[in-house]
């Protein structure tokens, strides 16, 4: 386990900081953060998809990355730039519409966003609400995750 001095919302602007991609830290909670590269402009709390094998991440969108781990940004992390991205536990993450409490979440039309409504049947299993959503000003949820990642569950059915 990695002890760490620095908020996890810290972006690093030049260096990685001394981790490596795919460190984990978990916190006194329990909850799950990867250490991962952004490949492209992140905002806190996005949901985002990433590559195991170089820890680069993109902002979540319908039809892309099929059965990809997805992980939430702690931080706004620009291109190339480094942050903690929650795997694990309960935390934040944007939302546009339609998440109450239990419900199933799901890719939206937005970038970095999830959906309690079912748009184009990119699931994010592993995922729920567990408030209802954008009950806050900045468009967020609660949520609990455990390894989410992004399945098709349209072509499933």
């Amino acid at each position: 386990m990695i002890k760490i001095t620095t908020p996890i919302d810290q972006v690093d602007l030049a260096t990685n900081a001394g981790f490596l991609f795919g460190s984990r830290l978990v916190t006194k909670d329990g909850n799950e953060y990867l250490y991962l590269k952004g490949t492209t402009d992140v905002e806190k709390y996005d949901v985002c998809y990433f590559t195991t094998s170089t820890g680069s991440v993109v902002r979540l969108i319908t039809a892309l990355a099929l059965n990809a781990p997805v992980g939430v940004a702690q931080g706004a992390i620009t291109s190339n730039k480094s942050g903690w991205f929650q795997v694990y536990g309960t935390g934040w993450a944007q939302c546009d519409a339609g998440a109450s409490s239990g419900s199933s979440l799901y890719a939206s039309g937005t970038a970095g966003t999830i959906s309690g409504v079912l748009l184009a049947g990119e699931s994010v299993l592993n995922m729920i609400a567990i408030g209802d959503g954008t009950s806050t000003a900045n468009g967020t949820v609660r949520v609990r995750m455990h390894h989410p990642y992004l399945r098709d569950v349209i072509a499933k059915l």
